[in-house]
């Protein structure tokens, strides 16, 4: 056989290998609950409906439709809530089994909500956790925390760990029971509200669904969820720091009352319904 048919050959065999490698792409994670009508859609670009048990993969964007929602548990043990009308992308979700820095998830909130519990990634090397959108991002100290991005700018709220929020502007930290707000107005710094938005309580959604039990399929996932409670904060309600699955109620915080002054908040952008701060 010459040189140029083994190269072709070679090259054939090697071609015909990429779908397979492809197709033994390990899970970042799978559906652990669904309701009503949620999507990924793949690096092809082809969306595709998601239920329960499903696996979602790295690169995956997953979509819910209007009042539908979606819980994820991560390879690394992480839970994930996808809010409503909300775009998640998994832009990175990388975890063998051991933190040894390799690992790392790279979340991007493109639209809506989500809320996280966060797994192995970020326990000991922070830094390789990270949320995002085109303008902010949402570093973490291991925790459990919400965020929402709306045209007015990006929402986190802290439940147990901390955050912070990182703008052009300016870089503020969020602490348990404290919710913070980065304007999309890029000479505005972040700031601390004195109280958690109307739209982010949960029960305002589809209450004739409450959405399932505490307990995951197994007893690593009700362990996590659990941690929440037995750690809640000295000054936080019981509801909000309540594992909180897709329908459930956040309740509201009793949060400091020192709020970064800088800037101004009678600056920040006229909100408009759905969005009030209170």
């Amino acid at each position: 056989m010459s040189k140029l048919r083994v190269a072709v050959a070679v090259m054939g065999a090697c071609l015909l290998a990429i779908p397979r490698l492809a197709a033994a792409q390990e899970p970042a994670g799978h559906i652990l609950w669904l309701f009503g009508q949620v999507e990924r859609v793949g690096a092809d670009g082809a969306a595709q409906p998601l239920a329960k048990g499903d696996p979602v993969f790295e690169g995956d964007l997953i979509r819910s439709a209007v009042g539908s929602h979606a819980q994820l548990v991560m390879s690394d043990e992480a839970l994930v809530a996808v809010r409503a009308e909300s775009s998640v992308k998994l832009t990175k979700y990388s975890y063998q089994g051991r933190e040894d820095g390799t690992e790392r998830a790279i979340i991007e909130l493109l639209k809506g909500g989500m809320r996280s519990v966060t797994g192995a990634i970020g326990r000991t090397n922070k830094e390789n956790y990270q949320l995002k959108n085109d303008m902010h991002v949402i570093g973490i100290r291991g925790t459990d925390h919400e965020t929402f991005a709306t045209e007015a700018g990006t929402f986190s709220r802290v439940t147990m760990g901390g955050t912070y929020i990182q703008a052009p502007a300016g870089r503020v930290e969020v602490a348990p029971g404290q919710i913070a707000f980065a304007s999309r107005h890029t000479d505005l710094a972040p700031m601390r509200l004195e109280r958690t938005p109307d739209f982010m309580q949960v029960a305002a959604l589809n209450r004739g669904n409450t959405g399932p039990t505490l307990r995951g399929p197994n007893t690593s996932d009700e362990r996590r969820l659990e941690k929440s409670t037995e750690w809640a904060p000295a000054g936080v309600s019981a509801t909000a720091v309540a594992p909180v699955l897709p329908l459930q109620l956040v309740g509201d915080t009793k949060l400091e009352k020192r709020v970064v002054k800088s800037p101004d908040p009678s600056k920040l952008p006229r909100l408009g319904p759905p969005i009030k701060v209170k």
